[in-house]
């Protein structure tokens, strides 16, 4: 069985990179990192992620413009806000392009990343044949 594959689209390597880290410890998937979402479409096609964390503020597109298109490449495909921005008008609008979550970045996001995939039921690697 081949473990689940989860995407972060966001401009800020040193933030998104420990980021990962931190949940390589926690959980056990498939982590794709990109500053952009032109740097992951053609990735996101060949590998379709289970979950795509995307910033409201990508180089290129945003990640409002960016929604839509990550929908209509894999519509099975959770898509997650995850931004600085406070701005009701940028969360209301990611829910209706289809964001199944926002979640401000300075909060516990480790802890809500991991509800996320827990959420999804997306198993574990490690938990299946421990």
């Amino acid at each position: 069985m081949l473990r689940s594959n989860v995407v972060f689209l966001d401009p800020d390597s040193d933030f998104t990179n420990s980021l990962i880290d931190k949940i390589k410890k926690r959980i056990d998937y498939n982590f794709s990192y990109y500053p952009s979402f032109e740097d992951a479409k053609s990735d996101v096609v060949k590998n379709p992620p289970d979950v795509i964390f995307i910033e409201q503020n990508l180089n290129g597109i945003s990640g409002l413009d960016a929604i839509p298109l990550l929908k209509s490449l894999n519509p099975g495909t959770e898509i997650v806000m995850v931004s600085n921005q406070n701005d009701l008008k940028v969360v209301d609008k990611a829910f209706e392009l289809g964001a199944l979550k926002y979640f401000r970045k300075d909060i516990l996001l480790i802890d809500h990343i991991e509800e996320v995939l827990k959420e999804r039921q997306i198993p574990s690697w490690k938990k299946l044949f421990a």
